[in-house]
């Protein structure tokens, strides 16, 4: 905690998240030069070498900044190396923050994956198969309340569903025909191209 204050972040306690009674949070008081100008670090170091981290790795480079990223083993090491992954939106039976959070962030994504080379991309859409009344409910609630063209969402029954899927299936489904499959890990080594990548102990670096 006294370290990020020193460094320039305004330190609280505040609730805990989900099980803990709190947490402490940092928010960075931006700096302003003379002229009025927002202070950008130089060098920033990012711990961590999976997709999260690469993903900051990235947009921070793209801000002029030099990264510097950590990772104990090698990137990609935990669950971002996976070799095929799905993405979609997180899902939600209710408009709120959180839809409206994964639902620019899904667009964003796959404009990102579109961009990157040799990232195992392929859009080829998601079904959501409604197996019960539980899914059934959420998955038309979805649909209602996220109010997406039919071009990008729509349920269908179980002919179109095997259809798009090209095998039999006997449940009608969420589609999302935007979603597709991706390869985790080359997404996280193509994003942390733009970055330092170290192996070792983070003292060296703030030793620099």
């Amino acid at each position: 905690r006294k370290g990020l204050e020193a460094a320039g972040f305004h330190v609280e306690k505040i609730r805990g998240f989900k099980h803990k009674l709190d947490m402490i949070t940092g928010v960075f008081k931006a700096v302003r030069s003379p002229a009025g100008t927002l202070y950008i670090p130089k060098k920033i170091a990012v711990i961590g070498g999976g997709i999260a981290g690469a993903s900051v790795a990235m947009d921070l480079s793209l801000r002029g900044v030099d990264v510097h990223v950590f990772e104990k083993t090698h990137l990609a090491a935990g669950g971002s190396g996976n070799r095929r992954g799905l993405f979609n939106p997180r899902f939600a039976a209710q408009k709120g923050f959180e839809s409206d959070f994964f639902g620019p962030a899904f667009a964003r994504a796959i404009k990102m994956f579109e961009r990157l080379a040799d990232v195992d991309y392929a859009a080829c859409g998601s079904l959501h198969l409604i197996t019960d009344d539980d899914k059934q409910n959420r998955f038309t609630k979805i649909e209602a309340n996220w109010d997406w063209h039919v071009d990008h969402m729509r349920m269908v029954d179980a002919a179109e569903a095997t259809r798009i899927a090209g095998i039999p299936l006997k449940h009608s489904a969420l589609y999302l025909p935007d979603a597709g499959m991706v390869s985790p890990f080359k997404v996280t080594q193509a994003l942390a191209k733009c970055a330092t990548i170290h192996m070792h102990d983070i003292q060296e670096f703030f030793q620099t």
